[in-house]
């Protein structure tokens, strides 16, 4: 935390003042808060509609768990130093991990989703390809201006070997990627989707090497004007805790799911009484989204916020790489599986080959005459 030497000066902590400052405080805040949401989940498990008396506890008691989260905040700073913040760090750097590859699969259904619904525009009206080639250009115009600022803050022309391998190996991935994504083999993918996660790989990448611990004896990687931290991956917290309880169908202006069987009056009803405050009980019959998953997210993120807002480690460092390969590997697996199930000799054999179909015998009847 800035300034913590000379705030610790006035406080009357003495050494214990250290706790309530910098990296510490940060593991202590996101373990109570972790489990506040992990004391939920368990709580709301199996919750199937708001008739359910523990759907009360997700839908209310604001004041009361506001109470209980800043309670289990306090309480966390009484845990004994010793090797709490080591294997909390490590339990955050395994859960940050989880978190991201929720990310990753989410931005990857986002990206595949912004696509087709541009493209199946398109078909119809040609100005949707303008849309389309409009904001692939402006992805493509900031993944690439990401690259040249990574590589010019966080390289040394005497040193960081290591920023520039991964900086040239992500940069060629992103170039594969978007080889790909035109090829005949793919007629259904596009520049669109590969700009998309070609933009959250340099993001990664700009993770990855702020949260880099520096090395001894070494040029620093990077120079000490440019800040080590990346709070700016806080941005995208908020949407993505978000998108994993995202409803199924579309959500009318109160919030209530009217793709919903049954929700036809609901909405009506809604429409009729938006000028004022009105409750609807819209989950009696089954809730929008789980219960428990929602918190599960809410876990997660509180394991991730550690390796984002403190000091960096190698294990962050490298749970952050293997986090941006394996967003690659994901688009490189979306994009060439149906290519090599349409290869392979079994998918062959069961397409072309013949179909023996066998017809169901009508059951007789036997008389035994005695």
């Amino acid at each position: 935390m800035p300034f913590s030497v000379v705030l610790c000066q006035h406080l009357p902590g003495g050494t214990d003042c250290e706790r309530m400052v910098g990296s510490s405080a940060v593991y202590r805040v996101c373990f109570g808060t972790a489990c506040f949401h992990l004391a939920q989940a368990a709580l709301l498990l199996n919750v199937r509609s708001s008739s359910d008396c523990r759907a009360q506890l997700h839908n209310g008691f604001w004041l009361l768990k506001l109470l209980v989260l800043v309670s289990l905040w306090a309480a966390s700073f009484f845990i004994p130093e010793d090797n709490f913040i080591q294997a909390w760090h490590y339990t955050g750097v395994c859960g940050g991990f989880a978190f991201i590859l929720i990310q990753l699969v989410l931005i990857t259904a986002f990206a595949h989703t912004w696509n087709k619904n541009w493209l199946t525009g398109a078909a119809q009206d040609k100005r949707w390809y303008l849309a389309v080639l409009l904001a692939t250009a402006i992805f493509y115009t900031l993944a690439s201006a990401a690259f040249f600022f990574l590589y010019k803050f966080y390289t040394h022309p005497a040193a960081c070997l290591l920023n520039k391998a991964l900086l040239t190996i992500n940069g060629s991935l992103c170039g594969i990627m978007s080889f790909i994504s035109i090829t005949p083999c793919q007629p259904r993918s596009g520049l669109l989707q590969s700009s998309i996660i070609s933009c959250y790989v340099m993001y990664l990448t700009f993770s990855a090497l702020s949260s880099r611990p520096p090395e001894r004896g070494r040029c620093p990687c990077p120079p000490p004007a440019v800040p080590l931290r990346g709070e700016g991956g806080c941005r995208i917290h908020v949407a993505e805790w978000a998108e994993p309880v995202c409803q199924q169908g579309s959500v009318s202006e109160g919030g209530v799911p009217c793709t919903l069987p049954g929700t036809d009056q609901i909405c009506e009803q809604m429409e009729e009484n938006a000028r004022g405050q009105f409750i609807i009980q819209d989950e009696q019959d089954r809730v929008a989204y789980s219960y428990s998953a929602f918190h599960f997210v809410f876990i997660l993120a509180s394991l991730y916020g550690p390796t984002t807002f403190t000091h960096g480690s190698w294990s962050t460092f490298w749970v952050k790489v293997s986090s941006c390969w394996a967003c690659v590997l994901l688009y490189l697996w979306l994009l060439l599986s149906p290519f090599c199930l349409h290869g392979s000799p079994q998918h062959r054999r069961s397409s072309t080959g013949p179909r023996i179909v066998r017809r169901r015998r009508a059951p007789q009847r036997i008389n035994v005459s005695t």
